[in-house]
């Protein structure tokens, strides 16, 4: 609107609102479980009330100590914090879908990974973390060949921005990167479009810096990352810890991917059977 300043799309517009919906909504359920812990004390399922007791020591002072501009500065980024879990939560489904419609088709990765899995102890999230390092290269790599995002976007804020190797940007503007094609360039990565999870076995050492962006990188890297990585390890793990997945048959060769809009994913749904995976007493 001209009162805003904003020339955007309408489309940009209603994803604005949305987001502005969604955080009400956040700020709502946010609410309502800051009643929930005074009343009945801090639930350890409860990854909300996690939170919460993240910032008690300052809840504790909001009747006391600080004023009403502190508390709901308090209030804004524990907003945040629950708005960076709903999203954490989406981008990591469309992410398992990926990886579960490649994988079933990889028997060799399958095998490996399922193996891996089957022998490491799921008792806490740090030892479980630390042990199922297959499990994760599957992840990251299924994060090069399908990133969540397939673009980024940055905004230059100064008249002339200097780049590197002699790159100058005149006039504020944006920039857009895209993660697709860096993850798959032939520059950068060694058969860049086959499917390796052994190519992270030492981690990101080889890799060229600012090539591998799934959570962008630099101050503002997403900071759900860590989150989104142990989540999808823990659903990976109860998954195949106990179920054998394999495709239907007529389609164990069936995948195709969907590039049309920002977000990759399976152009189609594919459809798997699970089972229950035979222990060595049934064997």
């Amino acid at each position: 609107s001209v009162s805003s300043g904003i020339n955007a799309e309408y489309g940009v517009n209603t994803v604005i609102c949305g987001v502005s919906k969604l955080r009400t909504i956040c700020r709502y359920i946010l609410d309502q479980k800051i009643k929930e812990y005074k009343e009945k004390g801090p639930q350890p399922d409860d990854i909300l009330h996690h939170v919460i007791t993240a910032n008690q020591m300052y809840l504790e002072h909001i009747n006391t100590e600080y004023d009403s501009h502190y508390v709901e500065k308090l209030m804004t980024y524990m907003t945040d914090d629950v708005l960076t879990i709903f999203l954490v939560i989406d981008n990591m489904a469309k992410t398992l879908s990926n990886l579960l419609v490649r994988v079933m088709r990889e028997p060799r990765v399958y095998g490996k990974m399922v193996a891996e899995i089957r022998a490491a102890e799921l008792g806490d999230l740090q030892t479980m973390d630390k042990t199922l390092r297959y499990t994760e290269m599957v992840i990251l790599e299924t994060l090069r060949l399908h990133p969540t995002l397939m673009r980024g976007i940055r905004v230059t804020k100064n008249m002339t921005t200097e780049l590197n190797k002699g790159l100058t940007i005149h006039g504020k503007g944006m920039i857009f990167f895209g993660q697709l094609v860096l993850h798959r360039s032939s520059k950068y990565w060694k058969d860049p479009y086959e499917f390796l999870p052994e190519r992270w076995e030492t981690g990101s050492k080889g890799i060229t810096p600012f090539t591998y962006l799934p959570f962008v990188a630099g101050p503002r890297v997403c900071m759900g990352k860590h989150l989104a990585m142990l989540s999808m390890k823990l659903a990976l793990a109860y998954t195949f810890k106990k179920h054998d997945m394999r495709p239907v048959p007529g389609e164990e060769k069936d995948m195709d991917w969907d590039y049309r809009f920002t977000i990759v994913r399976p152009s189609a749904g594919y459809n798997a059977i699970f089972t229950k995976a035979e222990t060595e007493n049934e064997k």
